[in-house]
């Protein structure tokens, strides 16, 4: 079910339900590569899921800077007997050209060679302060968003667009930084406590656009593992036609200060 989510300046967060899923969170920093896979299959899934499936059966926070319809349609096969997880992304990434991957902010981030340069790149826009309480990775997301938006477009006095919750309800927090890039904190959420990942949904054209919008979704983890493709697609779309729309004159172009 898609709600229509609407906020004036910041947003007072809605105090989320306690969490249905619970699990210890995941290895850290450059471990997150060396931990010993004992067994992966990926069947005629597209990248993006085989990407999800490896994070969501190893417990790894993961971010994924690049989507596209190919990622989300094409399907792959992989299978692995005992490996380390670096074998099994070089493995799915391989289907694919120009695909990275390393460890940032002690999660496993997903680039791509099509990725605009960190100063028109909105993943890399500093934000002075961000504070948010404990609270659902549907509230962080949004809150996130919002923050960036009125950075952005600070003459804008609300912000609505829809949404579509996650499920299970899973929570992450408190959060505090300082002059601390989107990317960063996007990391902290999905690390912060339960491992989960965040993913761009929109083109590397809306990355160094004056549209903040809807850069990306936060995804939980689940038992047994979700495939994500089919919303991811559903909002690929959606930030396409968005980038086409006019913007106010005086935005403030995308850059880390």
């Amino acid at each position: 079910m898609r709600y229509r989510f609407a906020a004036v300046l910041f947003l007072s967060i809605i105090v989320a339900a306690p969490s249905s899923v619970v699990r210890a969170a995941g290895p850290v920093g450059e471990s997150l590569t060396e931990k010993t896979v004992t067994s992966f299959r990926a069947g005629n899934v597209p990248l993006d899921d085989a990407l999800l499936l490896l994070a969501q059966q190893e417990n790894l926070p993961m971010g994924i800077e690049y989507i596209d319809e190919r990622s989300l349609t094409q399907p792959l096969s992989i299978e692995t007997g005992p490996t380390k997880v670096s074998s099994v992304l070089k493995l799915i990434l391989s289907h694919a050209h120009g695909y990275k991957y390393s460890v940032q902010y002690g999660v496993i981030i997903i680039g791509h060679t099509g990725l605009p340069q960190s100063n028109r790149n909105l993943l890399g826009y500093k934000l002075a302060s961000f504070e948010a309480p404990r609270r659902s990775l549907d509230d962080l997301s949004r809150y996130l968003q919002i923050s960036l938006a009125h950075e952005l477009h600070p003459d804008v006095k609300g912000w609505a667009w829809d949404y579509i919750p996650a499920r299970p309800v899973v929570l992450a927090g408190p959060l505090s930084y300082r002059n601390a890039s989107i990317e960063q904190i996007l990391c902290g959420v999905v690390s912060n406590g339960t491992p989960a990942a965040w993913v761009l949904t929109v083109t590397p054209a809306r990355l160094q656009a004056k549209d903040s919008g809807e850069l990306w979704h936060i995804l939980p983890y689940t038992a047994p593992p979700t495939r994500y493709s089919a919303l991811l697609l559903a909002a690929l779309p959606k930030s396409v036609s968005a980038s086409s729309k006019s913007t106010p004159a005086d935005t403030k172009d995308p850059q880390t200060r």
